[in-house]
């Protein structure tokens, strides 16, 4: 049967809580990581250090959103500013890389050189990017490791800068796809039906569009258009 990855199945239904579990959750995975190597005989204090490193970079990461969670509390207004969609998306890899690995996905990246930047909220689209991508590891976990594979492509297209997250999962049939950005549809057990909700409306806030396509007989794509930088 055809379902739908929403993502988020926090009941708050906050998507600032949902992104800020995935840096406390790499700390806990480097933190873990950091003991097994010092703990070794002889210690790896090289291997040590990184994780302490990775450590350090996702306490930041998580204090960030907790500031942004407490702007929203405060019904302050999105944060936008001159941004690159490449780095939104590198960091948004980085946050998901635990489970990205965990899962023995084949990533790959193809991020277009000299992308015009894009006027946005950073933290608002690591939440969609993160969404996505976590959504489309999700959709590959009952398969075999062989065919796991995450792609994430951005190029320029006239004016607007483009993203696909394209994954090898489940898929969905065509006459789910125009449900699958509505609010509470979804077939997930446990599933609110708000994660690709809440994708959407942060896009169309940002003066962009966000569909789904299928590749294939398996798989799906999400694409991501956001208007580039005006006069750039």
């Amino acid at each position: 049967p055809s379902l739908h990855r929403d993502g988020i199945t926090n009941p708050a239904l906050q998507p600032e809580v949902f992104q800020g579990v995935q840096p406390l959750a790499a700390i806990a995975t480097s933190g873990d990581a950091c003991l097994r190597w010092l703990a070794a005989e002889p210690p790896n204090l090289e291997r040590a250090r990184l994780a302490a490193g990775r450590i350090v970079d996702d306490a930041n990461r998580a204090g960030k959103v907790v500031a942004r969670v407490r702007e929203h509390m405060r019904g302050e207004a999105a944060q936008t500013k001159e941004m690159s969609l490449n780095d939104a998306v590198t960091e948004s890899v980085a946050l998901a890389q635990s489970e990205i690995d965990r899962n023995e996905i084949a990533l790959r990246l193809d991020l277009a050189d000299a992308l015009p930047p894009i006027l946005g909220d950073p933290v608002q689209l690591q939440q969609v990017l993160g969404n996505l991508i976590l959504n489309a590891v999700e959709a590959m976990e009952d398969l075999p490791a062989s065919r796991r594979s995450l792609d994430l492509r951005t190029w320029l297209d006239d004016t607007a800068v483009r993203l696909c997250v394209k994954d090898a999962g489940i898929g969905a049939s065509e006459d789910n796809l125009p449900l699958l950005f509505d609010a509470f549809w979804t077939t997930k057990k446990g599933g609110t039906g708000m994660g690709l909700a809440i994708c959407r409306t942060i896009v169309e806030a940002h003066g962009g569009e966000i569909r789904a396509s299928l590749p294939g007989p398996v798989g799906m794509e999400i694409h991501v258009s956001l208007p580039a930088r005006a006069g750039l």
